[in-house]
Formats: C-alpha cells, structure tokens, sequence
C-alpha cells in the first residue's frame, strides 16, 4: 500500500512539474533569490517522493526477507519501524539536499528551479544505491531459503519437492 502511494505521488508531481514548470521559460531562467518558493518546493517534494520509491521497495524486500527468514518477529514493531524507514529516511536526505543546494551552492547552482545538474544531486544517488544494492541481497538470500526448503525432506518418507513445485518455483 505505502509502495503504492509513493509512486503514485511521484506521478502525480511529475505530471504537475511538466505542466506548471516546464511549459513557463521565464520561470525557468530565474535563479537564486528570485527563484520562486513554490518551484523548489515542488522541486524538494517531488525529489522526496522519488525517494520514497526506493525507501518502499527497500522495505518491501526486508519485510518478505524477515518474513522467510525469522521466525520469532513481533510483526506490529517491524510495520512501525517499517514506516518510519519508508517515509522518514527520505525527509532525511531531503533536507540535507535542501540546506546544501541552498545555503552552500555557488550562485550558478540555482537555476532552473534547480533541475540543472549539481554535484549535491549526490545526496540522492547514495540511498538509492544503498537501497537496491540491500535488495539484491535480500533476493539472494530469499532465493537460497526457498530452495533450502523446497530440497528439504518433504516427510517420514524423505521425498523432495516435486516437479511441478520446483517449476513453479522458477
């Protein structure tokens, strides 16, 4: 549920950042001072979603991970900490993009609603890495479970999992 609302919020600004920003040039050429408020909010929010996307997906994959591997999990702390590492992490980053791009960017740096390339957008390319690189993980892992368990004996009589399990496995 919380997958899907970030990326439809994500959609939803991205639509209104194509229809309001980008069809009005004069906005786009102003820079620092004059640079409107409204532009790098929707700037930060849309950027904030963005990175709820790879926050979801991130605790998504823990959560099936946890859910296959550990057995004795209070499930309503790990929703509670799920949440806060779904949406707050990203307001982390966020903010720390919104202080640096604004406070210590040179002049230049503030153009164009601040969509131009900087070397801050960095703050984002991390958590995204981190996120995917911890999802492949958790997939190597949940693979090598699931087949652990499909190859364990079945019963008393010892017979693995059959054909059609194992296909469907694949």
């Amino acid at each position: 549920m919380n997958l899907f609302v970030s990326f439809a919020c994500n959609n939803c600004l991205w639509l209104l950042w194509y229809r309001l920003v980008l069809t009005d040039l004069d906005l786009l050429q102003q820079s620092g001072v004059r640079a409107t408020a409204g532009c790098i909010t929707l700037h930060l929010v849309l950027h904030y979603f963005l990175l709820t996307n790879y926050s979801w997906m991130l605790c998504e994959g823990f959560y099936l991970h946890t859910v296959l591997v550990s057995a004795f999990v209070s499930e309503k702390k790990l929703l509670k900490w799920l949440l806060a590492l779904g949406w707050g992490s990203p307001a982390f980053f966020i903010v720390l993009y919104g202080f640096l791009r604004g406070y210590v960017s040179p002049p230049n740096d503030t153009i164009e609603c601040w969509m131009n390339d900087s070397s801050f957008n960095k703050v984002f390319v991390g958590p995204v890495c981190i996120s995917m690189l911890l999802n492949l993980v958790f997939l190597f892992n949940i693979m090598r479970v699931l087949l652990l368990k499909l190859k364990a004996p079945a019963g008393p009589q010892g017979a693995g999992p059959s054909r059609t399990i194992l296909q469907a496995f694949r």
